[in-house]
């Protein structure tokens, strides 16, 4: 899987990789239609986003090409994790 980090203006880093859901989060409703066929997904300490699809090339995309996609991307709440007993 690649990953990549890089540093917003504020000073920030965020990590940034593709997730492709797997068949069966699919298959259960886990994966709401516009992320179905993958996302490209920005995190640092304090939020996460999303941008639907995964941008052709964007391993190898600017700094600020991926910058300007976080810019756009929506964020996204944290999944909370349940224990199980």
């Amino acid at each position: 899987m690649a990953l990549r980090e890089l540093t917003d203006a504020n000073g920030t880093t965020w990590v940034v990789f593709a997730v492709q859901p797997t068949l069966s989060g699919r298959a259960t409703g886990g994966t709401s239609p516009e992320l179905a066929h993958g996302w490209l997904c920005f995190q640092c300490d304090t939020e996460r986003r999303r941008i639907p699809g995964v941008p052709a090339g964007w391993e190898v995309m600017s700094d600020g090409a991926l910058l300007a996609l976080l810019a756009q991307a929506p964020v996204t709440p944290r999944a909370r994790r349940t224990r199980r007993h």
